[in-house]
């Protein structure tokens, strides 16, 4: 089964959808894409040899948050540079989405710490096909606990369904997976330090660079500074002083920046952005995209919510983005449940096969 065929269908009375051939498990069971049996996201999917001398370890970043902050103001800047320089070196296409979407799959890898350089070396040692499946692999593995963000950043991955892709594409993919690991994206995204996954809003760097001049002026589309964006999110902050329970909505919230710094400001006070209810909006298709992998990345919790669309002739959008969660959630649990019921069915058909033979 691949990636597409888990995303849509919310309305409760589709039919039942097609379910994968085999069925992964673990901590957090979740379809595979193919009936390939061979997994390739690490940990307990599949046994990872890590090299003696990893050649991408991440720099080691500042001890204290507000050093990491202003250092990751340049690294953000670096690391969006180097992905459109690779793509476009690479000669990758026109397609802005699939570098946006690499960039994307990595920041959302399932592993962190001090296994971060030897899998980021893993990682650079797949072959091409390998690297392309893993991709895919790591959306549907996100499916399973967020099918309404992985659906409302499907524009990241359905690049991924290409039957044959295009050897500037495969080129273009793997050099923007290396400049990423090599200006030190997982250091951010990955390092297990409590705070460092929001010290970046990679999607809007990674946007920002990708897109010509011409097309950000075109769709009104500008990066507010994060520095800008924390002094907005503190003076809000203080004018609200919010309690968990509260909601916070941005009807333009691009690729979610202002939240980045307001979920900082909550997390500094000691409390929990799981405890809030959070609203973005955006009615750039590829921005909303990116707001949707931010929420993952930044673990804004469960109660995070994104809704592509205009919100002026809108302004219903945040309830439609909770009924879509509820639908994609109802659409995945028929999705599994299916199977389930699949895979009891053919263990039971290889034990009455395995009876047969015995009995003959």
């Amino acid at each position: 089964m691949r990636l597409l065929d888990l995303l849509g269908g919310n309305d409760a009375t589709d039919p039942a959808p097609s379910v994968p051939e085999t069925f992964r498990t673990g901590p957090a069971s979740s379809p595979r894409l193919s009936g390939d049996d061979t997994a390739l996201l690490p940990g307990t999917f599949h046994p990872v040899a890590p090299p003696p001398r990893p050649a991408f370890a991440p720099t080691p970043a500042p001890p204290q948050p507000e050093q990491r902050r202003r250092y990751a103001r340049r690294s953000g800047m670096t690391i969006g540079e180097r992905v459109a320089t690779a793509w476009n070196t690479a000669h990758g296409g026109t397609r802005i989405e699939i570098p946006t979407g690499t960039v994307a799959a990595l920041a959302l890898l399932p592993f962190e710490g001090k296994t971060v350089p030897q899998m980021a070396d893993w990682v650079m040692g797949l072959s091409d096909t390998e690297l392309w499946k893993l991709y895919e692999e790591v959306w549907s593995f996100h499916w399973i606990n967020r099918p309404d963000l992985v659906d409302r950043a499907s524009i990241l991955a359905t690049w991924l369904q290409d039957d044959k892709p295009n050897t500037n594409v495969l080129r273009g993919v793997r050099a923007v997976t290396k400049a990423a690991l090599t200006a030190g994206m997982l250091e951010y995204t990955h390092s297990g330090i409590p705070g460092m996954r929001t010290d970046i809003d990679l999607m809007s760097w990674v946007i920002t660079h990708l897109r010509s001049t011409g097309a950000q002026q075109g769709l009104g589309e500008y990066h507010t500074p994060p520095e800008v964006a924390d002094v907005m999110a503190l003076l809000n902050y203080g004018l609200q002083e919010p309690e968990p329970g509260a909601a916070f909505y941005d009807p333009a919230a691009g690729t979610g920046g202002l939240f980045r710094s307001l979920s900082n400001v909550i997390r500094d006070q000691g409390l929990n952005p799981h405890d809030f209810t959070w609203h973005m909006t955006d009615i750039d298709p590829l921005a909303a995209a990116g707001a949707a992998v931010n929420v993952l990345v930044w673990d804004l919790g469960p109660n995070a919510y994104v809704s592509c669309g205009d919100s002026l002739a809108d302004p219903d959008l945040p309830r439609k983005a909770m009924e879509h969660a509820a639908g994609a959630r109802a659409h995945r649990d028929r999705t599994v449940q299916a199977a389930h019921m699949i895979a009891a069915i053919g263990k039971a058909e290889r034990l009455l096969a395995q009876d047969a033979e015995e009995a003959a």
